[in-house]
């Protein structure tokens, strides 16, 4: 069995507030014949990478199914790419941003945000995107094709065997404040995050957790 891993380390960094921005500008049919077990549907679909990188306060997601989203952001983690605001940057200068002249593909970061519908982790490391949208009914993955195009998955749980059901993880980090709690499998949506707020550029990023999501 053919299996992807994909992997976030969670740190916590300040946020910006700046526009919404629309995740997905173009959703079209995947060709390759019939979804594997594991998938409703797979779409081919185009994301707006100049937008994300600005760190917006939301993202409004579109689904093949022709429902929408509008996801609040919770957390913004830059890895690679990205300059903090310091005490001598001018009024208005934003928490962080993209370093001016660095292009996307060499950019590293996670955005992550949360509503009553949908918890969303979206993954850039040099500017290829790995993303989970998980909710209450539906679950979506993105990934990036051998051919450079996006497929958003339209996850089967009941495709997968029965010893990648549910598996369940909490951990404490080194930080006392800070407790990572995540439900993997059939109940992912429920996983709760807890982080220590990113109070001025002194503080030091702070590992938390790894998570760990499987693809037949």
């Amino acid at each position: 069995m053919k299996k992807h891993t994909f992997i976030f380390t969670l740190i916590t960094i300040a946020i910006n507030v700046n526009s919404q921005t629309i995740l997905i500008t173009n959703i079209e049919a995947s060709g390759g014949g019939s979804p594997p077990p594991t998938a409703y549907q797979i779409n081919e679909v185009t994301i707006d990478f100049d937008g994300l990188k600005e760190v917006p306060d939301s993202l409004e997601i579109d689904f093949p199914d022709l429902s929408s989203t509008i996801v609040p952001i919770s957390n913004f983690i830059p890895r690679n790419g990205f300059t903090v605001r310091t005490e001598n940057d001018p009024p208005g200068t934003p928490p962080v941003y993209p370093t001016p002249g660095v292009p996307n593909d060499e950019l590293d970061y996670l955005w992550m945000g949360s509503n009553n519908e949908y918890d969303v982790m979206l993954s850039v490391t040099q500017g290829h995107l790995t993303g989970l949208i998980t909710g209450n009914v539906k679950r979506y993955g993105i990934e990036k094709t051998p051919a450079d195009t996006y497929n958003m998955i339209d996850v089967r749980l009941e495709g997968y065997p029965a010893q990648d059901a549910l598996e369940f993880e909490s951990t404490n980090a080194v930080s006392p404040l800070i407790k990572n709690q995540i439900i993997l499998g059939d109940d992912i949506k429920e996983f709760v995050m807890f982080n220590e707020d990113y109070t001025g550029t002194s503080t030091a990023y702070t590992p938390i957790d790894i998570l760990v999501f499987y693809m037949d």
